[in-house]
């Protein structure tokens, strides 16, 4: 079998990525804020307290949450590399760690990738697109679906990530 070719590619969370985490924070904040005032409405009795509070407290939640997703969004570029058999994330301003990565969701031309680092340290979340990466994108995609390359290795013992 022939080995991965070694590859960098920078990863920067683009308007796109950011707009979508703010669509997400939005929608949690409003489902949150609707389910407690069901709550409270249910507390007046039957006749309520109307349409339009619920309606307003919805969508003032949606626009915090909506603010708080775009605010809380990564800006700041990584470099993700392959090099030798190991993957590598570089963040700016950090010594760069050796880890593992996960494709956790596969839209074709666009994927969000989970890094692992080996030492401890918390999981970061990467998505990548087709045009983003460019040159890096098949190499990138036929690294991380090879059999075998990316899996981390387990001992006895141990069992399957969450």
């Amino acid at each position: 079998m022939r080995a991965a070719p070694a590859f960098e590619l920078d990863v920067a969370p683009g308007r796109r990525e950011r707009a979508a985490l703010a669509m997400i924070g939005g929608a949690c904040a409003a489902v949150v804020a609707a389910w407690i005032w069901s709550h409270v409405d249910a507390a007046a009795g039957p006749a309520g307290r109307g349409a339009t509070a619920w309606l307003a407290l919805s969508a003032g939640a949606a626009v915090l949450g909506g603010w708080a997703g775009w605010r809380l969004a990564p800006r700041d570029p990584h470099t993700l590399a392959w090099r030798q058999g190991q993957w590598t994330l570089c963040r700016r301003a950090a010594v760069p760690c050796e880890g593992t990565v996960q494709v956790k969701l596969d839209l074709g031309g666009w994927m969000l990738l989970r890094f692992r680092p080996t030492a401890d340290g918390a999981a970061s979340w990467l998505a990548v697109s087709d045009r983003a990466a460019g040159p890096a994108w098949h190499p990138l995609r036929a690294t991380l679906f090879a059999p075998g390359v990316s899996e981390p290795t387990r001992g006895p013992g141990q069992g399957v990530d969450p």
